[in-house]
């Protein structure tokens, strides 16, 4: 029963135990004590006496029979109650993947008795990380560790028999390791947010110093030297006026990369499904355009939906000699869909992702969305990203 944990009979079989015996060593107990002082002491002071002793050695007696009856129960190997309770306790204190690796592979270690214990953090053939204890050998039980459906890594051991005991190491590891996980993606997202913030500020600053700062410079020297031609020379003044003029129109042109370099303008005028269709004007092939309930996206998932989608339309006609491309847009349940595919000749097979594939994975994931790309069922490549769409109310 206590081997395959029938009706859960573990616990209430160790507190019967524990409280059992707690009460027959406590009853005699007190009737040791109780007969020894009535020696020297009255009857009720004899009482007394026993009764403090009594409640003196509850507690620790109680502790004591608590581990005798654990290990009367579960023989060589760890109450499975004390091992969690440690084990989270040790989960609590770590942090980085290979700590919380450390600790799994400590706690199955004691709790199996096992010679040999290997934890793993990612795929077998390429592991992330690995922590061993023990010398090398047969591995008879392995399980997974996993967190929401996703496995993260295994958990092996040799010589072990107590597999449910296993499993509820692994179930802790699993959750531990995610949230390490989660909590690394969220410092390295803030750091990438901090750097991107960072190079657009400097990239905004190189272009007005650059750019838009000489121009304006450049004006003001002009309009001083048209005032002191208009009375000896206004022909030169009329000429002088011609550079202003050109002046303020490369001004604008710099002012219009500025503002296409923070967010492109086709979007502000036009939305997506008419930027995306502008797009499709300059490419040499026909693009069929399928979009639903993409009319009000959020700023920041309409701009990586424009990003992926024109990547995608661009790499069809430059790079895979595409004549039809089809582009699905669906935003529904809280996330916008985007599906792009073409009848290119593909991607070539073990070919390094490129920057433009690169970039659309970035631009993705940042909004913790989806990317995938492959060949499509009928030839050619599709593109697939998914979005959270993140309405007021939910966030």
């Amino acid at each position: 029963m206590l081997r395959h944990d029938l009706y859960q009979t573990g616990p209430p079989l160790r507190r019967f135990l524990t409280y059992g015996l707690l009460t027959v060593l406590m009853v005699g107990l007190y009737a040791a004590v109780l007969a020894g002082a009535s020696t020297v002491l009255d009857g009720g002071p004899a009482a007394a006496v026993a009764a403090a002793a009594v409640a003196i050695a509850v507690e620790p007696v109680r502790r004591w029979l608590a581990r005798a009856a654990g290990r009367m129960l579960y023989g060589g190997h760890g109450d499975p109650l004390e091992i969690q309770s440690r084990l989270a306790g040790r989960l609590a204190e770590a942090s980085a993947p290979g700590e919380i690796l450390a600790v799994v592979a400590d706690a199955a270690a004691d709790a199996l008795r096992t010679p040999y214990t290997r934890v793993r953090l990612g795929p077998e053939d390429e592991p992330l990380k690995s922590v061993e204890r023990g010398q090398p050998a047969q591995i008879t039980m392995s399980v997974p560790l996993r967190f929401q459906g996703e496995e993260l890594g295994r958990l092996d051991v040799a010589g072990g028999d107590d597999v449910r005991a296993l499993e509820q190491i692994a179930l802790q590891a699993g959750a531990a390791l995610a949230a390490a996980h989660r909590a690394a993606a969220l410092q390295h997202s803030r750091l990438q947010l901090v750097t991107t913030r960072e190079e657009e500020r400097r990239r905004i600053t190189r272009d007005l110093h650059d750019g838009l700062g000489p121009v304006l410079a450049g004006i003001g020297f002009t309009a001083d030297a048209v005032r002191n031609a208009l009375e000896q020379d206004p022909q030169r003044a009329l000429v002088l006026i011609g550079e202003i003029r050109a002046q303020v129109g490369e001004a604008g042109q710099s002012v219009r990369h500025l503002v296409r370099g923070l967010r492109p303008p086709e979007l502000a005028q036009l939305g997506i499904v008419k930027a995306v269709e502008q797009t499709a004007l300059g490419l040499r092939m026909e693009v069929s355009i399928d979009a639903d309930g993409v009319a009000e996206l959020g700023a920041a998932v309409e701009v990586a939906a424009y990003h992926v989608v024109r990547e995608a339309l661009t790499n069809a006609a430059r790079h895979a000699s595409a004549t039809h491309c089809a582009v699905r847009l669906r935003s529904s349940g809280g996330k916008l869909e985007i599906e792009v595919a073409d009848d290119g000749t593909g991607i070539p097979e073990r070919t390094a992702p490129g920057i433009g594939l690169t970039s659309m994975r970035e631009r993705v994931e940042e909004l913790d969305g989806a990317f995938s790309s492959g060949a499509g069922p009928r030839g050619g490549t599709v593109v697939r990203a998914v979005i959270p769409v993140q309405e007021g109310e939910d966030w």
